[in-house]
């Protein structure tokens, strides 16, 4: 009975050993892990600045080009009217007439 107490006592203690050097690695490693999320953080940040940067930069890139293509839809019309003798018989009156009744 004391040999398998003394068995037991020693695999408990083993136990415990290992469960504590198991325990001592885990917070070591949540040391490091406590290390690497400082440095993300700071590199999140700056991502973050760039991120922000990009969109601002977007935006105004988007206002560009549209500008270029409002300019690019503009207009420019001109009527050339044919005033010589056979022409003569339609006065500007009567063509500007029949240019607003098309608008």
């Amino acid at each position: 009975m004391k040999v398998e107490n003394d068995k037991l006592k020693s695999t408990k203690e083993a136990k415990v050993t290992t469960l504590r050097k198991e325990l001592d690695r885990l917070n070591r490693e949540n040391d490091k892990l406590k290390e690497h999320k400082t440095l993300s953080e700071t590199e999140r940040r700056r991502l973050s600045r760039l991120e922000h940067q990009a969109e601002v930069n977007t935006q105004k890139r988007m206002e560009e080009i549209k500008k270029l293509v409002l300019k690019g839809q503009t207009l420019d019309l001109a009527f050339l009217v044919d005033a010589t003798g056979s022409m003569q018989v339609y006065s500007l009156t009567v063509l500007k007439e029949k240019c607003n009744q098309h608008e």
